[in-house]
């Protein structure tokens, strides 16, 4: 599931380890020290992937991996666990505990968030579901570049790195 051209360079780097919440932060901890050595400004990245690792140890099995590759201004995030009876499907918005207000996730707006939130910082995101019960997410994003992005508070704008 390659989404960029081979035709460019590129740095590859994976890692693979049992599947909890500590580990999935040691990996985050891993891949921003790989990628501060490369020299990739990792902004939306390191969001994106402690978001997909996170998912990973929580619902996704014993074991999870994650691959980096990095080419010219994009960074492909991929995390793959080794599966859950659940589907992974983002919450759908609702009314919040405050009235009128739309969240996301639980009533308290606490949960659900994540998998619209890595859409949302990826050019390109896909999530699959293998025969086997895993679960393969592969997120495109932009290295270095800032962007906006509009926020649904009175037309907020907030800075992304």
């Amino acid at each position: 599931m390659d989404v960029l051209p081979r035709t460019e360079s590129r740095r590859v780097a994976a890692l693979c380890l049992p599947a909890t919440l500590e580990n999935a932060h040691r990996a985050r901890s891993c891949c921003a020290g790989l990628l501060a050595a490369w020299g990739v400004p990792a902004g939306d990245a390191l969001v994106v992937l402690a978001e997909l690792l996170a998912n990973a140890a929580e619902h996704g099995g014993e074991d999870m991996a994650v691959r980096l590759c990095h080419r010219a201004d994009h960074l492909e995030v991929e995390v793959v666990d080794t599966g859950s009876p659940g589907r992974p499907l983002p919450a759908v918005p609702g009314p919040a505990a405050w009235g009128d207000v739309e969240a996301w996730g639980d009533v308290e707006g606490l949960r659900g968030r994540g998998l619209p939130m890595v859409s949302v910082l990826s050019e390109r995101f896909a999530l699959r579901r293998g025969p086997d019960g895993s679960t393969r997410a592969l997120a495109l994003v932009r290295t270095g570049v800032a962007r906006r992005i509009p926020s649904p508070d009175r037309g907020l704008t907030l800075v992304g790195a």
